[in-house]
């Protein structure tokens, strides 16, 4: 697949997550693909497999404003780097704020056949978590 192509699937990707089509978004990726979060335990949303899985995730995502701000590819693989402003939700485990936060991510992709096999997304979290409320820093300034 050539470089421009593999940027524009990655490009329609955000641009779908961007405005909240699950549906498109989700017809970027192959039949099985993976989808982590690196970082984060399988059991807290880290690891999600196959393209409705990946859909539903998308679906149940709050808005987030997604900057691409770089995307490099070779061959079948490609880099995004992105600048996401956004909530960080609530999970079962894990109880949230409504604050917004602004941070860059680095998207990883592998396609295989003109669709997304692989994405695997590093985030500094511990900026988003601050930003949002969540963690207070000052106890360890004190």
């Amino acid at each position: 697949m050539g470089q421009s192509s593999v940027q524009q699937v990655v490009e329609n990707l955000f641009a779908a997550v961007a405005r909240g089509d699950a549906a498109a978004a989700g017809e970027l990726y192959a039949e099985d693909p993976v989808f982590r979060m690196a970082g984060v335990p399988r059991h807290l949303g880290g690891v999600v497999e196959g393209r409705v899985a990946i859909a539903a995730d998308i679906a149940q995502r709050p808005p987030s404003k997604l900057e691409v701000r770089q995307i490099f590819a070779d061959g079948d693989n490609a880099c995004a780097v992105v600048k996401r402003t956004g909530p960080v939700t609530a999970t079962q485990t894990f109880r949230g704020s409504d604050r917004e936060f602004t941070t860059y991510e680095c998207v990883v992709f592998k396609l295989d056949g003109g669709r997304i096999k692989e994405q695997t997304t590093y985030v500094n979290w511990l900026d988003a978590y601050v930003q949002a409320g969540l963690i207070d820093l000052a106890p360890l300034f004190d």
